[in-house]
């Protein structure tokens, strides 16, 4: 899905928690190897507070004379069970 997104210039993505879900939070990193653009995740982090490996909290885009915030956020919770 990444080297597709990449092919018609995505600018950002925030992660879902499907990935995570099944196969862990490391899959994120090889995501991140073939985007060409940033992949935002700010609820979900390490112990220490810092961003999963391969993602980032935020970030900023040129929109013609604007800049645009953009902060990723995933659902923490599936079926009613603490999945992190």
């Amino acid at each position: 899905m990444h080297r597709l997104l990449s092919l018609v210039l995505c600018d950002v993505a925030a992660v879902g928690n499907g990935g995570m879900m099944h196969y862990g939070y490391q899959v994120l990193q090889g995501y991140a190897d073939v985007a060409c653009y940033p992949q935002l995740l700010a609820n979900v982090r390490m112990a220490d507070g810092s961003p999963l490996p391969g993602v980032q909290f935020t970030a900023r885009l040129q929109v013609g004379t604007m800049q645009l915030g953009l902060m990723g956020v995933t659902a923490d919770v599936v079926y009613g069970n603490n999945i992190y």
